[in-house]
């Protein structure tokens, strides 16, 4: 395994996808699309929610750390908001699309690594109660980048939806 994948791994793993968001390594989340719901702003109130009742029955402390999965969710919706333009794309775009989402791959995964280790020197104390401080912090941190990402697939996919902008078009909007 190389090096990116292994502090992708390792990451996930930190950011909860080992114990909550997801049900097997390799299957996706359980939570609903954003798809299902009428706005961003639902389906992040709906993420918020899910933390929130996640933590409620943690007990805190590492057990916490499962919680905060943010990352693996908005992940999850970045994977769907691919395949969803990939399909809207003619081969000319899906070639463009390809390039561009493995050079973004690369820099979030450098990104994460960066993370990584600027939290290594950020929680250096030994305890369970910075396992969880740890985990909330990347998640909080990383999500950020995917759900920009996810959100940019998914303004891209509407794009095309609506098809050519014209004059007809301006003023219906």
């Amino acid at each position: 395994m190389s090096i990116p994948k292994l502090v992708v791994v390792a990451t996930a793993l930190i950011l909860g996808g080992a114990a909550g968001a997801l049900a097997q390594e390799g299957e996706a989340p359980v939570f609903p699309p954003l798809e299902d719901f009428e706005s961003v702003e639902a389906f992040e109130a709906s993420l918020i929610e899910d933390r929130t009742m996640c933590l409620s029955q943690a007990g805190g402390g590492s057990m916490a750390a499962r919680c905060f999965r943010l990352f693996s969710l908005w992940d999850h919706e970045l994977n769907l908001q691919y395949r969803s333009l990939m399909n809207a794309l003619d081969a000319a775009g899906k070639q463009k699309l390809r390039k561009s989402q493995r050079a973004w791959l690369s820099v979030r995964d450098s990104t994460l690594a960066l993370n990584a280790h600027v939290d290594d020197f950020s929680y250096r104390s030994p305890g369970t109660m910075w396992v969880g401080m740890r985990a909330e912090r990347a998640d909080r941190t990383m999500a950020r980048m995917v759900r920009t990402r996810a959100l940019m697939l998914r303004e891209w996919h509407d794009r095309l939806a609506r098809g050519p902008i014209t004059e007809e078009s301006l003023l219906n909007d």
